[in-house]
């Protein structure tokens, strides 16, 4: 087979001929043509191709954990980065009731954090000359988190707020009091809850380890944790780490502290609702995903950062009461 004929494939066919060849060897005449196909596609584009392999070559060829340690060793053979074999994996056809533990990101997940931060941000927002809507507010706000986050990521999340609060306000053009920033920093604990959290935990509760991996500190999260009414069993806050998501370390922090319990990394579900603090550092990871899309019949990003290209989430429910309907019908 000629280089030539890869070379006018469409990426997905591309990929597909690379995932038979390496477990149906000889079936395109027995050749190294991997290393034809590596050589045309980078693998980065291979990657891309492999979260949007269709879900009928994902349930035909990856349906046993074997099957991906049986590819890794011919990917090894074929020079084939097993980042490759590893992402169809973890794009294979899913089931709930798969994996022993859901990591949570907590802040526009289960608590609903727009709305705290609006009514929070009320003694400012409240001397405006302009008539901002509420999206403009958070998008703003989205912008100075992010930055504060990635300058000072030591910072615990009630002081890094109090900064936020005083960039805003000189963005406005409004002159405020430290005693004013430092106030809006302690509001967390204040903000609500989702109406579905608590009943959807509990009910979770039953079936799974439940996990936060968030980007608060102790204290805050804390007072929200009250809103939520569940004892999670395990918190790992970014005062923890050290850094915000999406920063790597994390992660990284979350996958080290579950494996050393005995949790290995395809027994984890993570849970978010931001694509840009999780989706895409979950799938930088090879995690499996479930967005809990809260903002489903709203336009844009609203508190969070616009991931620019869109990650990838294994599931998908508009809310925690739409999650914990979809695993009482996989039991049923």
């Amino acid at each position: 087979m000629e280089r030539s004929f890869f070379t006018e494939l469409h990426p997905e066919s591309c990929l597909f001929a690379v995932t038979v060849l390496l477990f149906r060897p000889g079936c395109f005449g027995g050749s190294n043509h991997p290393r034809i196909l590596l050589k045309t596609f980078s693998t980065g584009r291979l990657l891309r191709c492999a979260v949007d392999i269709t879900p009928n070559i994902r349930s035909t060829l990856f349906q046993e954990k074997s099957q991906i340690e049986r590819a890794s060793l011919k990917a090894t053979s074929y020079n084939i980065a097993p980042k490759l074999i590893e992402t169809l994996y973890l794009y294979r056809d899913m089931n709930l009731s798969q994996f022993k533990i859901l990591t949570f990101d907590v802040y526009g997940t289960l608590i609903d954090w727009e709305s705290g931060m609006i009514n929070a941000l009320k003694p400012l927002t409240d001397r405006l000359e302009a008539d901002l809507s509420r999206d403009d507010i958070l998008n703003a706000h989205a912008h100075y988190e992010s930055t504060a986050q990635r300058f000072s990521p030591s910072k615990k999340y009630s002081e890094l707020l109090a900064t936020v609060y005083r960039r805003l306000s000189e963005h406005w053009g409004i002159s405020v009091e430290w005693e004013e920033c430092l106030a809006y920093g302690q509001s967390v604990p204040l903000w609500p809850a989702f109406g579905d959290s608590a009943e959807a935990l509990a009910y979770l509760k039953q079936h799974f380890q439940l996990a936060v991996l968030t980007n608060t500190d102790n204290v805050s999260f804390s007072g929200s944790n009250a809103r939520l009414g569940v004892s999670f069993d395990a918190v790992m806050t970014a005062e923890d780490v050290g850094s915000y998501k999406p920063d790597d370390r994390n992660f990284d922090y979350m996958l080290e502290t579950l494996a050393h319990r005995g949790i290995a990394k395809e027994e984890i579900l993570h849970v978010a609702e931001s694509m840009f603090h999780d989706h895409q550092p979950a799938n930088r990871h090879g995690l499996a995903s479930c967005w809990i899309y809260r903002r489903h019949d709203q336009k844009g990003f609203g508190a969070t950062m616009d991931p620019g290209e869109m990650p990838k989430a294994n599931f998908t429910f508009n809310s925690m009461a739409e999650l914990a309907k979809a695993h009482r019908q996989e039991l049923d």
